[in-house]
C-alpha cells in the first residue's frame, strides 16, 4: 500500500510507527482506507501545518503525523492508507487537523474557546470486511475555530454536520464525502503564497479557479480571498498576495502616491494599482483612517493617518504609497513577530505569536492597556524593545477593537477590555475607564452568567458583543441606534438581567457576528450564509432598500429581521463595516458593497448611497471591478 503525491515516504512511516496497522487476524481483512487530504487554505511556510490522527474512537490521543508543506495550489494535500488496529467491529474515525500560526498537537488539546487557528475535520465510518475506501477530507477555512461535536465535522459553511458517511458510498467512483463537499478529483484553489512551482490536479482532475473575471490581470487570474473596511476605505488581498484599497484616501490609507479618493469616479477602479508593498500580503487590516498588512516574510507595515504614531514608525507624519516600498517594518520585542491584528480609530493592537498584546497609537482612555494615557509609536525609541505589552498573566486568543477600546479572550475563557468605558462598553457595571491608570488591567471581567463564556468578541465604535459559547449573543455599551439589538436605544454598561440576545429566526445558528471600528451597525453570518444586519440604517447600509433603523424598536429582530439581498444564489463569505457602509466577499469571489458612499468607497464609480430605496440590492448590485 503506497502513498500518494504529496505526503512523503516519511510520513507513511510515521503513521506505520504509532501501530495503526495492529496485529491484524488472519481469517479475515478489515477496512482500509486511503485518506485525501485538501484545503483551501493557504501553505505559508512556517505558519501553516496540518496534521493527521487516525483512530477508533471519538477522542483521539495524539497526532500519528504531520505535513509542513508545502501543498499545491489546488488545494491538494496529500494522501495515506490507514488500516485500523485493536476492534475490528468498532467505527474508525480520521480526524485532520490544519493549524494556522500554531501547532496542531495544541488544536487537540485546546480548550473550545482557544481553538482560534485551528481547522478540524472528522469522517467517522462503520466496519466493512475485505472493502477498501476512499475517504475525502477537506480542511476549510471558513472553519477556522469552529468546534463541533465528537460525531460531527465543520462543512464548507462553517456549520457544523454529522461526520458519519455511508460506508457503501466509499467504495464508489468517487470516494465518501461530506454532503457539499466537492469531488475529490477536483481541485480547491487556496491562496497560493509560498511561492512554489506549480503541480497537476490529483487523480487526474483538473485545477480550479473561480473564473478569475473578478479580478486578476491578463492571463493571470487572482481571486479575492480577504476584505477590510476603515472608516471609508475598503481594502481587497487576492490570492497572490497583492492588494487593492479604495474609497477615502485623505491621509494615504489607499497605499496610492497621492491623496485623492478611487472609486467615487468612473473608471478610476479599473485602472487602481496595487498597494506597492515590498513582499506579498498574508493578511491585511483597516482601522479609522489606517490600514496595516502582515506580509509574508512576517513582517507588517502601516500606513495612512499617524497623527499619535499609531502606524508605529516613531513619528506622527502620514504615510502613503510614496514611502511604502522602503518604509520599514514595524518594530515589536525582539523574536517575536505578529500574528493578528485590530485596529481602532487612532490605536493599533497586535496579537503576537507568543499570545501577548501590544498596542501603541492614541492612549487618551487607557486602550493601549499600559497603565497611563501616554501615547506609543509617535516619538524614536517606543517601539521594538520599549514596546510594552499588555500586563495580563494569560495568553491571548482573540483580539478585537472598537473606536476607542480594545478587547481579548484569553486562555481562561476570560473576556477582558480596556480603553474608553463612557457607555458602559467594557461591561463592568459603571462608566469607568479602565488602562488609563496602573494597576487597572489586568481589568475585572464581565459576567456572562453561571457557565457561559465569550467564544467571539466584537468591539465597535463605543459597543461590544460576545458570541457565547450556548450559540446566544449579550452586546453592551452604547445603543443609540439600536445596535446592540435589544429593541430598544437604551445604553448597557453591564450583563445583569440582560435577555440572551436572539438575532436570528428561529432553528438558524449563528456562525459569526460582525461589528467592526465605527460603526453604529452589526451584521451576523447565520449557518446559510445569508446576511442580517442591524442599527443606524441612515446611508442605507443595512441593505434593506430603506433607511429605518433596526433593532431600537421591540419586534424589529429575530425572525423579523429581513436578509440584505446579495445576488440570486449568492452567499457570504465574508461581511466587514465601514462607518456607514457595508462590503461583502460572496461565494464567487466578487465583493459587493453598499451604504453611504460619499467617499467612494463603494467602489462603483459614482459618490451615491446603495440600499436607500427599493431596486438597489440583490442583482442590482455592481460589483467592485478588481481588475
Amino acid at each position: 500500500m503506497a502513498t500518494m503525491g504529496g505526503f512523503s515516504r516519511w510520513l507513511w512511516r510515521a503513521v506505520g510507527a504509532v501501530a495503526l496497522l495492529g496485529a491484524l487476524p488472519m481469517c479475515r481483512e478489515p477496512t482500509q482506507c486511503e485518506v485525501t487530504l485538501r484545503t483551501d487554505v493557504p501553505f505559508v511556510a512556517n505558519y501553516t501545518r496540518v496534521g493527521v490522527a487516525p483512530t477508533q474512537g471519538a477522542s483521539p490521543s495524539g497526532l500519528a503525523a504531520t505535513v509542513d508543506g508545502p501543498w499545491r495550489e489546488d488545494g491538494f494535500v496529500g494522501s495515506l492508507t490507514v488500516v485500523p488496529s485493536g476492534d475490528k467491529e468498532a467505527p474508525l474515525l480520521v480526524e485532520a487537523v490544519l493549524a494556522k500560526g500554531r501547532t496542531p498537537e495544541s488544536c487537540l488539546t485546546a480548550a473550545p474557546e482557544a481553538r482560534t487557528g485551528c481547522i478540524v475535520s472528522r469522517r467517522r465510518l462503520a466496519f466493512v470486511p475485505r472493502t477498501p475506501l476512499r475517504v475525502s477530507i477537506v480542511l476549510w477555512n471558513r472553519c477556522d475555530g469552529v468546534v463541533c461535536g465528537s460525531d460531527e465535522t465543520c462543512n464548507r459553511q462553517g456549520a457544523c454536520v454529522t461526520a458519519k458517511v455511508d460506508p457503501g458510498s466509499c467504495s464508489t467512483e468517487g470516494g465518501c464525502v461530506i454532503a457539499g463537499d466537492p469531488p475529490p478529483g477536483t481541485g480547491i484553489p487556496t491562496d497560493r503564497l509560498d511561492g512554489g512551482a506549480e503541480a497537476g490536479p490529483p487523480d487526474g482532475g483538473t485545477i480550479a479557479n473561480d473564473g478569475g473575471t473578478d479580478g486578476g490581470d491578463a492571463g493571470a487570474p487572482r481571486s479575492v480571498v480577504e476584505i477590510a473596511a476603515g472608516t471609508a476605505h475598503v481594502c481587497a488581498r487576492f490570492s497572490t498576495g497583492a492588494l487593492k484599497c479604495w474609497g477615502w484616501n485623505n491621509y494615504g490609507q489607499l497605499g496610492q502616491p497621492d491623496r485623492e479618493n478611487r472609486g467615487d469616479s468612473p473608471g478610476e477602479m479599473a485602472a487602481l494599482a496595487d498597494v506597492p508593498l515590498p513582499a506579498p500580503v498574508r493578511r491585511v487590516w483597516a482601522g479609522g483612517d489606517h490600514t496595516c498588512a502582515l506580509l509574508l516574510d512576517d513582517t507588517v507595515r502601516c500606513w495612512g493617518r499617524n497623527d499619535y504614531g499609531q502606524l508605529g514608525q516613531g513619528d506622527t507624519l502620514h504615510r502613503s504609497g510614496v514611502e511604502l516600498p522602503t518604509l520599514k517594518p514595524v518594530e515589536v520585542p525582539p523574536g517575536r513577530v505578529i500574528r493578528d491584528m485590530a485596529l481602532g480609530r487612532d490605536h493599533t493592537c497586535a496579537l503576537l505569536d507568543n499570545q501577548r498584546v501590544a498596542c501603541w497609537g492614541s492612549n487618551a482612555f487607557g486602550q493601549l492597556g499600559i497603565g497611563s494615557t501616554a501615547n506609543v509609536g509617535d516619538a524614536l525609541g517606543e517601539m521594538g524593545p520599549a514596546l510594552t505589552p499588555v500586563p495580563v498573566d494569560l495568553l491571548a486568543v482573540q483580539l478585537t477593537a472598537g473606536a476607542f477600546h480594545t478587547c481579548a479572550i484569553f486562555d481562561d475563557k476570560s473576556a477582558r477590555c480596556w480603553g474608553y468605558n463612557g457607555y458602559g462598553q467594557l461591561g463592568l457595571g459603571d462608566a469607568q475607564d479602565r488602562g488609563d491608570q496602573p494597576g487597572e488591567v489586568p481589568p475585572a471581567k464581565p459576567d456572562f452568567g453561571f457557565g457561559a463564556y465569550a467564544t467571539n468578541l466584537s468591539a465597535f465604535g463605543d459597543s461590544t458583543c460576545a458570541r457565547l459559547n450556548d450559540k446566544t449573543t449579550r452586546c453592551w455599551g452604547y445603543n443609540g441606534s439600536g445596535q446592540l439589538g435589544l429593541g430598544d436605544s437604551s445604553n448597557r454598561c453591564d450583563l445583569g438581567g440582560q435577555t440572551p440576545g436572539s438575532l436570528l429566526r428561529p432553528g438558524t445558528k449563528l456562525i459569526e457576528v460582525i461589528a467592526r471600528g465605527s460603526s453604529n451597525h452589526m451584521c451576523a453570518r447565520i449557518e446559510d450564509n445569508e446576511v442580517r444586519c442591524w442599527g443606524q440604517n441612515d446611508a442605507g447600509q443595512l441593505g434593506l432598500e430603506d433607511t429605518s433603523y433596526r433593532g431600537d424598536d421591540p419586534g424589529e429582530m429575530d425572525a423579523f429581521l429581513p436578509a440584505t439581498k446579495i445576488g440570486s444564489g449568492r452567499t457570504a463569505v465574508a461581511i466587514v463595516l465601514g462607518a456607514a457602509s457595508t462590503c461583502v466577499l460572496r461565494d464567487d469571489r466578487r465583493v459587493v458593497c453598499w451604504g453611504d458612499n460619499s467617499r467612494g468607497q463603494l467602489g462603483i464609480g459614482d459618490s451615491d448611497a446603495r440600499g436607500v430605496k427599493p431596486g438597489q440590492m440583490g442583482d442590482a448590485l455592481v460589483p467592485v471591478d478588481l481588475r
